[in-house]
């Protein structure tokens, strides 16, 4: 399952290039939104993780337009 999101993750980032968060905003969601949370209302432990692993699969197949993001 983890082999077939990552292939999934890494296809989408080749096919929206620069627009993949606006295309598919619940990336973005997924993948910032736990690490972005303020300090006084912090996101599950689990949600982190879970945004951690986005970041680390996406990362160096994202677009270089959405690095400095």
């Amino acid at each position: 399952m983890r082999r077939f999101i990552e292939a999934t993750l890494h296809e989408l980032s080749s096919a929206f290039g620069e627009h993949l968060f606006g295309a598919i905003p619940k990336i973005w969601e997924l993948l910032a939104g736990p690490l972005l949370a303020p300090a006084a209302a912090p996101a599950p432990p689990q949600a982190v993780v879970d945004g951690l692993q986005v970041l680390k699969v996406l990362g160096p197949a994202v677009h270089e337009a959405l690095q400095p993001r």
